[in-house]
């Protein structure tokens, strides 16, 4: 069948191999992945981001949150791009301490250039009690408000996390730790965020 418009910019250069599946090609949508990732540099100093790039490790030691927090991790727009009316979702490790409940709040923004933030969109995670120290991979799903964003904004993920000292989540791009979840199943680091993206015409 004739190649959508949306996707000939991307097939004419002989140096770029297109990828994309017919369900992006049908709605003229697609999706992206963004992970949570936080390093360290001296000083003390936490820096939390979001990236594409799932093989970047996080620091090793600050790539969980234990306890109750509120953190933001935040990617600059480079280019011009626009989140579409739609489903997004979450999938994190989270911790619980025996004896211990935790559950995650999560909501997705966009952070104007003078600062100011717009939630497109929240969910709350189930809560997880346990007797002893359980791991388990969380997976939410959050309808959110489409948002065209511009060069010098944000995209903005905050995780609130409810939880007493021995209980969190876990972000690490690159899913370097694991731990054999309640379910019997092995569980990792990844803290990830799937995005419905419009294409461009």
């Amino acid at each position: 069948m004739p190649l959508d418009p949306k996707f000939t910019k991307f097939t004419t250069a002989s140096q770029v191999l297109a990828t994309y599946d017919f369900f992006d090609t049908i709605l003229g949508v697609s999706f992206l992945d963004f992970y949570c990732l936080r390093s360290f540099t001296a000083g003390s100093t936490n820096q939390n981001t979001l990236t594409t790039d799932e093989s970047i490790p996080s620091d090793s030691a600050n790539l969980r949150i234990l306890g109750a927090s509120d953190t933001d991790f935040d990617m600059e727009v480079i280019k011009p791009f626009t989140i579409t009316d739609g489903d997004a979702t979450i999938t994190w490790m989270q911790v619980t301490g025996g004896g211990q409940s935790c559950f995650t709040v999560w909501t997705i923004y966009h952070v104007d250039s003078g600062g100011t933030p717009t939630s497109l969109g929240t969910v709350t995670g189930e809560t997880q009690t346990a007797g002893a120290t359980a791991y388990e991979k969380k997976s939410s799903r959050l309808t959110i408000t489409g948002k065209r964003f511009l060069a010098g904004e944000k995209l903005r993920v905050k995780a609130v996390v409810t939880a007493n000292a021995n209980s969190g989540i876990y972000f690490d791009p690159s899913g370097g730790v694991t731990q054999t979840g309640t379910a019997g199943r092995t569980v990792n680091s990844t803290a990830k965020i799937r995005i419905p993206i419009d294409l461009p015409e």
